[in-house]
């Protein structure tokens, strides 16, 4: 039963959660910038969040181990469906299972707030879906870095701020670019190390389609383009200047950036891009959630 409950642990792949936090994190900050903030919603919006992120990973995992695109050569999948430790059937159920009861949660938080929070969190599901899965998923295509940028930033981004204000309003739209752009950044330093195995796989990504030259200019722009936005939010005075509390996570955008700059020459330095950009894209959300959301929260406080 341990082991088993281990195979789910590793398969849900734990360390991706961040991923999903941090743009409900940063959605509700915005909705506390103007007045609105509800604790209990926020926290069955994280929860709601994480099981979408958990959904995806699964399903992707099955489809991937499936088409032949996960092998013992890939760095940083999961190995429980490749090494039969669950049945694939299984793990697929368990994953649609993941993100029926995520769009239920969005179901509670609609009759909460508004019945767009529904319909985005529908969407988010559906999305995370068909990743990989049906006839042909959109990673497969050269889709996944602007779609993951698109549904992990502003979609995500707007949902939570929904939750909290029950109204539309384009400032979380604004405030969500930077978190789309490390968030795809993420995904497209995990495709700059696989372009070999992804070809061989028959996937077109857009590492692979651009080359690694052309990628990493693209690197340097999704990141680059996560401080800029915020630069240029706070000096039209959208965002307060406590935003640019994000300056303080620019050593954690050094080493990817670095690994990026060698990877050129030597492509085994691409290995750590993924993980030291997921880390980067947590702090740097969290200090940007803390510089928008704290100044409302303690001048509320009367701090």
């Amino acid at each position: 039963m341990k082991g088993r409950l281990r195979d789910w642990w590793e398969i849900a792949r734990p360390f991706s959660w961040a991923a999903s936090v941090v743009p409900v994190l940063v959605g509700a900050a915005v909705g506390a910038s103007q007045g609105f903030l509800r604790l209990p919603e926020l926290l069955v919006t994280l929860v709601g969040a994480v099981l979408l992120q958990v959904g995806t990973n699964i399903v992707n995992e099955v489809v991937d181990v499936e088409r032949g695109v996960d092998t013992p050569e890939t760095a940083g999948a999961s190995r429980v469906v490749l090494e039969g430790r669950l049945p694939a059937r299984t793990a697929f159920r368990g994953g649609v299972a993941s993100l029926v009861v995520a769009v239920l949660i969005g179901v509670w938080l609609a009759l909460r707030s508004t019945t767009w929070v529904l319909a985005l969190g529908a969407l988010g599901a559906l999305a995370g879906y068909l990743y990989t899965a049906g006839p042909k998923g959109y990673k497969y295509l050269a889709l996944g870095v602007p779609l993951v940028f698109l549904l992990m930033g502003p979609l995500e981004v707007l949902a939570s701020y929904m939750v909290q204000s029950s109204r539309f309003d384009w400032l979380p739209v604004w405030t969500s670019l930077p978190v789309g752009c490390l968030v795809a950044a993420i995904l497209h330093g995990n495709d700059m190390r696989d372009v070999a195995l992804d070809r061989r796989a028959g996937i077109a990504t857009l590492a692979g389609l651009a080359g690694l030259r052309a990628s990493a200019w693209i690197y340097r722009g999704l990141v680059a383009g996560a401080y800029l936005v915020v630069l240029a939010l706070v000096a039209l005075r959208a965002l307060p200047w406590s935003a640019l509390l994000v300056l303080l996570s620019l050593p954690a955008a050094a080493g990817p950036w670095r690994h990026v700059e060698r990877g050129l020459a030597d492509e085994r330095q691409l290995l750590p891009v993924e993980p030291l950009t997921a880390r980067l894209h947590l702090v740097f959300g969290i200090l940007l959630a803390l510089g928008t959301g704290l100044p409302a929260v303690l001048g509320a406080a009367g701090l």
